[in-house]
């Protein structure tokens, strides 16, 4: 009867500084700066049969809403890890250079990458628990018990 789509995009800028050689025409690059921001945005959709108000709609209510619960305990936790993965990856960043301007944007490319890299693998880490626990909550047992909370309502789908 319900269902809630959830989008988590974690989104980082990096800002680079660099000093120029006006002899050789040569620059180094650095990351000066990492900054991440983690973006979450749940949206709930409820089977349009259950009106709003009803017991039915009510409990399929209270499901996704424990749904959207999980991922925020689970990103508040794991945010902290996602942090300490992006700054190890940017401690890991080295001054790039004497190079030639057409070899700056390949460098900078290059430095993104790999904190995208650091990015995804740490998303990775909260995705493979963020499904556990909401696996958790979609039990079999949780179903039974949802479609006895309303006995003088209709579950969609059934006759």
């Amino acid at each position: 009867g319900g269902v809630t789509v959830s989008d988590f995009s974690p989104q980082f800028l990096v800002t680079f500084e660099g000093a120029s050689d006006p002899v050789t025409g040569k620059s180094c690059l650095s990351a000066k700066t990492v900054e991440l921001s983690l973006n979450y945005n749940p949206t709930v959709y409820i089977a349009s049969e259950y009106k709003k108000g009803t017991c039915r709609y009510k409990e399929v209510l209270l499901h996704e809403v424990r749904h959207v619960n999980t991922d925020i305990i689970t990103f508040n936790e794991y945010l902290p890890v996602i942090l300490a993965d992006m700054k190890a990856a940017a401690a890991q960043l080295q001054v790039l250079g004497p190079l030639a301007p057409h070899e700056i944007l390949p460098a900078r490319d290059k430095t993104v990458d790999a904190l995208k890299a650091a990015l995804v693998k740490s998303a990775e880490k909260v995705s493979v628990v963020l499904h556990t626990r909401q696996q958790a909550i979609d039990t079999r047992a949780e179903y039974l018990r949802s479609s006895r909370a309303c006995p003088n309502e209709p579950i969609v789908g059934s006759r």
